[in-house]
C-alpha cells in the first residue's frame, strides 16, 4: 500500500487483525483457534465416514463403533477448548 504508515496498527505483510481477542489475556484465546478448526474439520470428516458406513448394505459395527468413539472424543476436546477460551 502506497502511503500507508507502517506504524498505523497494521499487521505485517497485510495480515488481517484477529477476529477475537481477550484484552486481559492478550492473544491466548487465539492459540486455540487453529486447533479448534482442525478438530471441527476432523469431526465433520468422521461424521461423513459414519454416514457412508451406515448406508452400506451391511455396515461394519466395529468400524461404526470406532468412528463414533473418535467423534465423541473430538467433540469433548472441542468443548474443553471452547470453554477454556472464556476463562
Amino acid at each position: 500500500m502506497a502511503g500507508a504508515d507502517a506504524t498505523a496498527g497494521t499487521f505485517p505483510q497485510g495480515e488481517a487483525r484477529p477476529a477475537f481477542r481477550d484484552p486481559e489475556k492478550g492473544n491466548s484465546c487465539m492459540m486455540h483457534a487453529p486447533r479448534i478448526r482442525s478438530l471441527e474439520s476432523r469431526h465433520q470428516s468422521i461424521e461423513s465416514q459414519i454416514a457412508a458406513e451406515g448406508s452400506r448394505p451391511r455396515p461394519d459395527d466395529a468400524v461404526l463403533t470406532r468412528l463414533k468413539r473418535e467423534k465423541l472424543a473430538l467433540k469433548e476436546e472441542l468443548e474443553r477448548l471452547r470453554t477454556s477460551r472464556g476463562h
